[in-house]
């Protein structure tokens, strides 16, 4: 996936489709029931959210790009990581 510019433009509309689809299998899988979006953290601080709604039987995909990610989403995901590499590296 890209980002271009400071909007996903015409060029990110084919990976929306994707994405809900990717979501929808692993959702499934783990038996976690339906996705109501996707969200993907961005560098800089930004977060894209993606929607699929249906019209009249067809899709379609919605993409909101946020200028900031809700506060302490950043942080929350940095201690995840520092904790798995604890845990798989044995580093302090």
């Amino acid at each position: 996936m890209t980002e271009v510019g400071e909007s996903p433009g015409e060029d990110f509309a084919p990976y929306s489709t994707s994405m809900m689809e990717t979501s929808l299998k692993m959702s499934a899988i783990a038996d976690l029931g339906n996705p109501i979006c996707n969200a993907l953290v961005l560098k800089g601080g930004r977060m894209l959210i993606m929607h699929e709604a249906k019209i009249d039987g067809d899709s379609i995909y919605l993409s909101i790009l946020c200028s900031r990610v809700p506060t302490g989403v950043q942080t929350l995901i940095k201690k995840i990581v520092a904790c798995l590499s604890r845990a798989l590296t044995g580093n302090e």
